[in-house]
C-alpha cells in the first residue's frame, strides 16, 4: 500500500487473494492504517491538506521507527558510565 495522492492509495499485493482480503478491511482502515505508517515513517514533515488530523500526527510521528545508530551507540555509553560499567 502506498499513498499516491491526497485520495488515492496504490495498492499491489503477490496475489489477486491477497489484494481482496486486505480490500476487504474497507476504505477507512487502509486510509487509517496508511496515514499511521506514513507519520511513523516520517523524518520531519507530515502535510495535511488542514489541522484535522494533527493530532493524529502527533501521536503517530515518527513512533516505532527504530533510533539512529549514532544515539543508540550515544545512549549506550551513557547507560554504561552510570552503571559504572
Amino acid at each position: 500500500m502506498l499513498p499516491i495522492g491526497p485520495d488515492r492509495l496504490f495498492l499491489g499485493g503477490w496475489s489477486t487473494v491477497q489484494v481482496e482480503e486486505i480490500r476487504k478491511r474497507g476504505p477507512n482502515r487502509l486510509v487509517s492504517r496508511s496515514n499511521q505508517s506514513v507519520s511513523q515513517a516520517a523524518d520531519k514533515f507530515v502535510y495535511g491538506v488542514d489541522d484535522s488530523m494533527l493530532e493524529f500526527v502527533r501521536h503517530h510521528f515518527r513512533r516505532g521507527r527504530p533510533k539512529p545508530l549514532a544515539q543508540q551507540l550515544v545512549e549506550h555509553v551513557a547507560a554504561k558510565r552510570g552503571s559504572g560499567g
